[in-house]
Order: structure tokens, then sequence, then C-alpha cells
């Protein structure tokens, strides 16, 4: 190669490097929530790629909108969740938010592990689009879970699948059902039976435990970094219904660079 090629060639190079650089270091900023709770801080990384849910739950942090707060609903070995504004109050509503929902970013790389934070919403069959509360919140605690869990887990998920083609099946067919009908109407949708659950995920719930049942239905929009502890202390409380006795309130929260 003559010399001005190589020249030419390495300034290529030295430029794409910096922007790949650049690019990384824009992909490596991340954002944390110190939230300040009456049992202790628990701090959450939020997630870059669901970005409406990231920006709305720092846009609520920094206007306050959660503090004062209580964690209104603990299951134990499930969730814990927060997030009603009528809460501060002390009510017993706990359908409140903001006065809107959020469009759904619901990604299959990010599964209900222990510590999870997650966007609550308003059940399917009077939400089919799985919108999002616009400021009720869930953290995972979970329980454990084991390689027949999730393949049962799988199969349910791969079930529903099936069933909806079959609804759309019924449509358009009059004739009575016919199984090799339905298994070419399958083809013909290039239908397969989804492995849901790598060896990744897998290994992540035989660490953390969790609720997979949940998973790919909810908008998962971050996790606990530091503090689980404290949302393990939450989950104990004794309830009534769902209902915690002793209150456990968000005193503050703080949006970190």
């Amino acid at each position: 190669m003559n010399p001005q090629k190589l020249f030419l060639w390495s300034v290529i190079f030295s430029i794409s490097f910096l922007i790949n650089a650049c690019e990384g270091g824009k992909k490596s900023e991340q954002t944390t929530v110190i939230m300040e709770t009456s049992l202790g801080p628990v701090k959450f990384l939020l997630y870059n790629d669901t970005p409406v849910h990231k920006e709305n739950f720092i846009e609520l942090t920094n206007k306050g909108f959660y503090d004062g707060q209580l964690f209104h609903r603990v299951i134990n070995r499930f969730v814990v969740q927060a997030g009603d504004p009528s809460t501060v109050a002390g009510t017993e509503e706990t359908e409140n938010g903001p006065g809107y929902t959020l469009a759904p970013e619901i990604l299959e790389k990010y599964i209900h592990t222990a510590g999870k934070l997650c966007a609550a919403r308003m059940p399917d069959d009077i939400n089919p689009e799985r919108r999002s509360s616009g400021s009720q919140f869930f953290v995972v605690t979970g329980q454990q879970v084991t390689f027949e869990d999730l393949e049962a887990a799988e199969l349910a998920m791969n079930s529903s699948r099936r069933a909806a083609l079959y609804a759309q099946f019924q449509q358009m067919k009059q004739d009575p059902y016919n199984p090799i009908d339905f298994e070419m109407f399958l083809s013909s949708k290039n239908y397969k039976d989804k492995i849901y659950y790598d060896k990744e995920k897998i290994g992540q719930y035989a660490r953390k435990g969790g609720v997979p049942h949940l998973d790919f239905q909810y908008t998962i929009f971050g996790e606990v970094v530091a503090g689980m502890e404290i949302i393990r202390q939450i989950e104990q409380i004794p309830t009534q219904g769902e209902r915690p006795l002793k209150e456990v309130r968000i005193i503050s929260m703080k949006v970190m660079k």
C-alpha cells in the first residue's frame, strides 16, 4: 500500500475509533435514583433502553411526586409496590396515578428476577395494550426458581401464542376443526415454539430467584443495585390482604448521574 493510502486509512481508523469511543461513553452513562425510605435507602439503576419509563421516573422524582408515599401493596415472595399519590394522606385507594399511562416498553432481554424495578399496570382484560401506570411501580422479591418452573412458564407462553393463532384460524374456517388444517395454518404463519429462557436467563433465575410467570408482560425499567435488604424488610411486614399493617414511607427520592 502506498504511503498516501496508508495515511488515509490511518486517519479513517482514528476517526472511527474516536466515534466509537464517544458512542461507548454515551452508552455507558448510567442514571441512578436514591430512594430514602423510613427503613433506609434503596438505590435503583434505570435502564437506558426503556427511555419512556426512565424519563418519566426521573421527572416524577425531580418533582417530589413520590415523597411521602406508602408502600401500599406487599406480597411476600412476590413484590412490593408503591407509587400511588393518594397514600400520602393514608387513604385506602390504590389505583391512582398522575393522570396518564405510558406506552409499554416490554423487552425480552429483561426478566423478573429479584430486585427488578417494574411498572405496574391494569390487567389485560381492561388494558389489552399493556400500558403502564404513569407512576406506580413494583420491585420483585420473588422466590427460588427451578428449571422445571421455567419449562412450565415457557410452555404456558407458547400455549398462549398458539391459542391466539387458533382464534384467528377459527374466524377463517367454517368447516369442523381439522388438526391437519390448523398445523398447516401455523406453518403458513411461520409459527415455532419460542425458547424464552436461554442459559443466561436460566442462570439469572438460579442465582437470584424471582417470578417468571410475569415475564414479557410488564415493562422492566431498572433494578436495585443497593439496599435490597430494605426491600426484603418491607416484604416481611404482616399485611391485611395486600396492605401492610406497618407503614413504610418513601421519605424522598433523588436522581444521581
